[in-house]
């Protein structure tokens, strides 16, 4: 991390960053970057190199829970927190449901660096780590996708899941409603390359998909049966994998992010019929300890919970180049 420079200048110990919304987005490394830094940050976690606790946090009335999110990274690459609530009801109040900031400090003194917005780097981590897992996990001939979400985080897996999929040609964008997946696609086809498919109709969308991804705000509803999953998929559950009960313990392989936080009070709660048995991390897998797949008929269930080093190694990259960028505003401590 750079020296406390930024936006005004030299190192101003006495003042921190502030980087809103629009520097966040303006100052975002490009997708290659962001997939380099997801992968070493996922990486870390089996190495033991990175010191991330588990997310822990608070729940308010109405509301699923607010999470405090801290990391270190190693060789002085970030030291920080997110702090994000998550209020499912908001998106009828015109608000983000997953609200979130970062405070970024100086690894070596603990000094305030800066404080930005976190809701844009959930948005484009999670894709990103869909992304590295599926790399190593999908198989290389996967042609069809299912985006089970027209959200912020349908559009963020868009834009990523076909860099990581070349051989990506069709991709089902699954909407509660027909007319917010048909906005979906009709905002991103100009940008992605395979075609984009909208529909409200879940089970024709993973039916005749190598790859299924469900990114929505329903945490109590299952989303998939384990007769629609055809062999030699990849499911990526972001949404709460507990409610998945059907398929939970009748997928060959489950590969995870970080076994930490499965064996925590409030994440054994989701699972109902109990967690199921974890093959591997994905940073196991990267490190070449394991295998991502063993067959071309596998089914594997992804279940990443998000891991604070991935925000942080995010916001460490966004807070530098929003220096080079003269993004921000300096304020006093």
């Amino acid at each position: 991390m750079p020296d406390g420079a930024g936006a005004a200048g030299g190192p101003a110990p006495d003042r921190v960053l502030w980087l809103s919304r629009d520097d966040v987005t303006a100052a975002l490394p490009p997708l290659d970057e962001r997939f380099a830094r997801i992968r070493d940050s996922l990486e870390w976690v089996p190495e033991g190199r990175a010191e991330v606790p588990p997310k822990f946090g608070v729940h308010p009335p109405g509301a699923r829970h607010a999470h405090a999110m801290p990391a270190l990274l190693p060789d002085n690459r970030g030291l920080g927190i997110k702090w994000l609530a998550d209020f499912p009801k908001n998106k009828s109040l015109g608000l983000p449901t997953v609200p979130a900031i970062i405070v970024l400090n100086d690894p070596r003194n603990g000094m305030p660096l800066a404080v930005m917005d976190g809701t844009v780097i959930t948005a484009v981590r999670t894709a990103a780590v869909t992304a590295v897992s599926l790399a190593v996990c999908a198989r290389p001939a996967a042609a069809v996708a299912a985006i089970i979400g027209a959200g912020v985080e349908g559009r963020t897996h868009l834009e990523a899941l076909p860099h990581v999929l070349p051989s990506l040609v069709r991709v089902w964008v699954v909407g509660r409603e027909a007319p917010s997946a048909e906005r979906l696609c009709a905002e991103m086809a100009p940008h992605v390359r395979p075609a984009l498919v909208p529909t409200a109709n879940r089970e024709e969308a993973v039916r005749d998909a190598d790859v299924v991804v469900t990114v929505t705000t329903n945490t109590t509803t299952p989303l998939l049966e384990m007769e629609w999953l055809k062999p030699g998929v990849t499911a990526v559950v972001l949404d709460n994998g507990g409610k998945e009960t059907a398929i939970l313990h009748r997928v060959d392989r489950v590969l995870v992010d970080d076994r930490k936080p499965f064996a925590t009070p409030e994440v054994l709660a989701r699972f109902s019929t109990g967690v199921p048995p974890i093959a591997a991390e994905i940073g196991e897998v990267l490190l070449g300890r394991a295998a991502g797949r063993t067959s071309d008929r596998e089914r594997i269930l992804v279940l990443n919970l998000g891991i604070a080093s991935c925000d942080i190694v995010l916001a460490a990259a966004v807070y530098e180049r929003a220096g080079a960028l003269g993004r921000g505003t300096r304020v006093p401590l």
